[in-house]
């Protein structure tokens, strides 16, 4: 099982017993949407509209979510192996695998762009809230969204990363050739990869891991103002569901 993982958002209580109640009565209240391509509800309560709603919506997190666990599984994997892909070059799948989770880091931006938009349409903000909320959103995680942006338009230098031995490997790629040192011990991709990846992957963790709390914490405020503003029923007790063993089993990580 891979070491480096981010969990999936915390869903609130409140929003797991008003989404049971859909699949509760799922045969009843879906159905094929003409072109046949995905379903539709009818017959729910506003506050299933409102969980499911919000569920569309945030659901993408956890899309982003299990996508930067793709790029850690396989970045984890090619530090333990790098020829693990089969790659001519593996410093080449390392910096993909790097492009790629920032590429999706930052559609967390763009998804707080429309969930701030959806609170500011269900009346939960002001136009200028929205604006200092987006704000300290990108404040917060300037860094990383930096770091996209770069990597998606500009071009990117990889020589802080790539040692003499990585240069090396590279060009004896290209003519099928092989090094040893003065010792006759052969130059191999693992004893540099590997150490690249050990360094990068924690990093990358932490960012992913910040950005999990903080989807969490928005997901715990945003249950709390609707249900003071009487659009969903307080959980009386944590929601425990009908296959929580097995979900539990799969994903050993939620909380």
């Amino acid at each position: 099982m891979p070491v480096y993982q981010i969990n999936q958002t915390r869903w609130p209580d409140e929003f797991r017993y008003a989404l049971n109640s859909i699949t509760k009565n799922f045969p009843k209240n879906a159905e094929l949407t003409d072109d046949f391509r995905t379903i539709k509800f009818s017959g729910l309560s506003p506050a299933q509209v409102l969980a499911y709603d919000i569920f569309q919506l945030v659901s993408e997190v956890d899309e982003v979510i299990e996508n930067l666990n793709m790029s850690l599984s396989d970045m984890e994997a090619l530090g333990k192996d790098a020829r693990t892909f089969q790659d001519r070059n593996p410093f080449n799948r390392f910096q993909f695998l790097f492009r790629m989770f920032f590429y999706e880091y930052g559609r967390f931006e763009d998804i707080f762009a429309h969930f701030t938009q959806w609170k500011l349409k269900f009346g939960l903000l002001t136009k200028e809230k929205r604006k200092t909320d987006r704000q300290a959103f990108y404040d917060l995680y300037e860094y990383a969204i930096k770091t996209r942006n770069v990597m998606m338009h500009d071009s990117v230098s990889w020589h802080a990363e790539c040692s003499p031995e990585l240069a090396i490997l590279q060009g004896l790629e290209l003519i099928g050739k092989a090094a040893v040192d003065r010792a006759g011990n052969r130059l191999t991709w693992d004893a540099h990869i590997g150490p690249l990846c050990e360094r990068t992957l924690p990093l990358m963790l932490s960012m992913g891991e910040h950005m999990q709390v903080f989807w969490s914490m928005e997901m715990a405020n945003l249950a709390l103002a609707l249900v003071d503003g009487g659009h969903l029923q307080k959980a009386s007790k944590p929601y425990v569901g009908p296959h929580a063993a097995e979900f539990l089993k799969v994903n050993p990580r939620y909380q």
